[in-house]
């Protein structure tokens, strides 16, 4: 008769999570291995996701895309896929793709550099990628973003059609029949310049164009511009003292003469006229010397009483020779007088004679000596008509007051 057959119990072997069926002795024995929990041994669904885009201006036109991934529970990464477009607007859905490149990688990172041709200037622009997976084509609001693009970059040139520098142009408006980068290609072509002699005034070196040359008004021999030789002399002529050229002066030696002296004023003696005169020094040898006798006359010095000969411009300040003041004179004899003042008799020079009273003078006479009583006053001139008016003491007091009055 057949062995009953082994009961059967489905369970999760937990050493390689596989749901298989055993006996139910084996599961019996093998509690740590096998459940009868089935969930036990369920595989969790692969994750495949992505996770980050970023953007970054390395150059003028030139970007770096950085994109993340992230898978689980064996989904697999075969490639990034980045696309630029236009910023979302109500644009049609031909709206222009600027790059859709993909890199080939199943790591969970990828970069892209990329230099745009075909992009424009100061505009922004998004970004985005698309991570390729076992899961399928991955993408997300975080895989998504945007990037703006310099202004574009001006220069400076030179506008060759008028010659203006510097203008300023966008670098994409720069054409090469138009424009020039080089700055000396707008120089005008400069004037060939010469040094000359300019006569109206005599001054070099003075800079002119060449074609503005006039032989009329310019030299180019710097000699015609040579200040001449300026000597300082006196014209005989008219005595002053001038400058002129040394040509002039050796041209004219009895007009002019370096002697500057010549033309300055010196004293003479005019032997004509016997005066003292002032002439230029030119004319000095047509006079004689002021010390010539034809100028000296002879005067009285009063002071001295001498007969003395000075320049006659002198003469005023002295005496005619026949004045008193330098005759010989007789010696003067003296004479007695009377001198009032003191009643006394003197003798002064007979000039001086008129100034006193004559010697016989009643002012010098000789007074009566009076002792005790007066009798009898001398009988002559004034004595004797008081006598006849008034006695003896009358007489004696109105001598006394005569006397008083005469003091």
């Amino acid at each position: 008769e057949p062995k009953p057959q082994p009961k059967m119990v489905e369970v999760c072997d937990l050493d390689d999570m596989t749901v298989k069926e055993v006996t139910e002795d084996e599961y019996n024995g093998n509690r740590e291995r096998y459940t009868t929990d089935l969930s036990k041994c369920e595989k969790p669904a692969p994750v495949a996701e992505c996770v980050s885009l970023s953007a970054t201006r390395i150059g003028e036109m030139r970007f770096r895309f950085d994109a993340r991934a992230n898978v689980e529970n064996g989904a697999t990464i075969s490639g990034y896929t980045f696309t630029v477009r236009n910023t979302p607007s109500s644009l049609p859905s031909t709206d222009p793709i600027y790059l859709n490149q993909t890199i080939s990688t199943t790591t969970e990172s990828a970069s892209l550099e990329h230099t745009f041709t075909n992009l424009r200037h100061d505009t922004t622009y998004r970004v985005s990628v698309t991570v390729n997976t076992s899961e399928g084509a991955k993408t997300s609001d975080a895989c998504k973003t945007t990037f703006k693009t310099e202004p574009e970059k001006t220069i400076v040139v030179c506008r060759l059609e008028d010659k203006v520098y510097p203008v300023t142009i966008k670098e994409s408006e720069f054409d090469s029949s138009k424009y020039s980068k080089n700055p000396d290609d707008c120089k005008e072509d400069e004037p060939v310049m010469i040094d000359v002699c300019r006569l109206a005034d005599m001054t070099y070196p003075v800079s002119i164009r060449e074609e503005d040359f006039d032989p009329e008004l310019h030299s180019k021999d710097p000699a015609d511009c040579v200040e001449p030789e300026m000597v300082e002399v006196c014209d005989l002529t008219d005595d002053t003292v001038k400058q002129v050229t040394r040509d002039e002066l050796n041209a004219n030696p009895e007009r002019y003469t370096e002697d500057l002296t010549q033309c300055d004023d010196v004293q003479v003696c005019d032997p004509e006229t016997g005066e003292i005169i002032t002439v230029k020094k030119s004319d000095e040898d047509d006079y004689a010397p002021v010390e010539s006798d034809e100028c000296k006359v002879n005067v009285c010095d009063p002071d001295t009483g001498e007969i003395i000969t000075v320049a006659r411009e002198d003469e005023d300040k002295y005496l005619p020779v026949d004045a008193a003041d330098c005759q010989e004179q007789p010696e003067e004899t003296n004479v007695t007088v009377c001198d009032p003042e003191t009643g006394d008799i003197i003798t002064v020079k007979e000039s001086e004679a008129s100034e006193y009273a004559d010697k016989d003078s009643d002012e010098c006479a000789d007074e009566p000596e009076v002792k005790g009583e007066v009798t009898e006053l001398p009988q002559t001139g004034i004595a004797q008509t008081l006598s006849g008016l008034f006695g003896l003491g009358a007489m004696t007091t109105a001598w006394y007051y005569y006397r008083a009055g005469r003091n």
